[in-house]
């Protein structure tokens, strides 16, 4: 049940920070002119390069954060701040978003796009390393069994979403045409919702620990706060 729990919680935060259905206009965009082939090419790079990259940060957040001096409340509050600047423009859609028309034309010049604009930063962005690197650093709370238990689920967790990413990615002509613009427009909204619940969570979390490290929360008051957040993944 907790293997379930665990996976499930951080499957839906990945796969709704990485955005693979937002990210389909994108990609038509930066490969348009291209033959299938190459976009099944890219799309199936892409998404190796977005695991590595997530693994990575995933396995050395906790020196990431050593070196750095960062502290798990540090890493929460400002990823939180990051996912809801993410879900306020996944909300407004219409609004220019943060890959401006220079960013595209740059990106169809190359003849590799699967590692930068693709991996990084359109699926394994700031959002979405920011989440690995806060789980990573809460399991390193744990001890035994239960921190590899809680490392091999995760990384499942990231195995999934890259690989939801690239049958997403592979087939993303077939997807826009069988959900139209206003059904990924509809998506992305739900997506950009969804991110928002994360991010505010994820902030709450934050300087509640921060507070009570300070004093300024009571015991008890605390306790009953982990209590009800012993769930959250990160």
């Amino acid at each position: 049940m907790e293997f379930w729990h665990q996976f499930i919680a951080i499957f839906i935060s990945l796969f709704v920070i990485t955005d693979p259905f937002g990210n389909i206009g994108i990609f038509l965009s930066i490969t348009d002119g291209d033959d299938e082939a190459y976009r099944r090419k890219q799309a199936l790079k892409g998404s190796i390069y977005s695991f590595v990259l997530m693994f990575v940060f995933f396995i050395g957040g906790t020196y990431i954060m050593h070196f750095f001096g960062i502290t798990l409340d540090g890493i929460r509050i400002g990823g939180g701040l990051i996912v809801s600047r993410i879900g306020f423009s996944l909300l407004s859609p219409k609004e220019e978003d943060s890959h401006s028309e220079d960013e595209k034309d740059e990106s169809k010049k190359k003849s590799d796009i699967s590692f930068c604009p693709l991996a990084l930063p359109l699926i394994a962005g700031p959002g979405a390393l920011a989440v690995v690197i806060a789980a990573s650093a809460k399991i390193g709370s744990e001890a035994g069994n239960a921190m590899w238990f809680s490392y091999a689920t995760i990384s499942l967790a990231i195995a999934a979403v890259s690989f939801l990413t690239w049958l997403c990615l592979r087939h993303s002509g077939l997807l826009l045409r069988l959900l139209g613009v206003n059904g990924m427009n509809a998506i992305t909204r739900i997506m950009g919702f969804l991110l928002i619940c994360i991010a505010i969570q994820m902030m709450i979390t934050g300087s509640e620990q921060l507070l009570h490290s300070w004093g300024l929360i009571a015991d008890d008051a605390h306790h009953a706060f982990s209590k009800a957040t012993k769930s959250f993944a990160f």
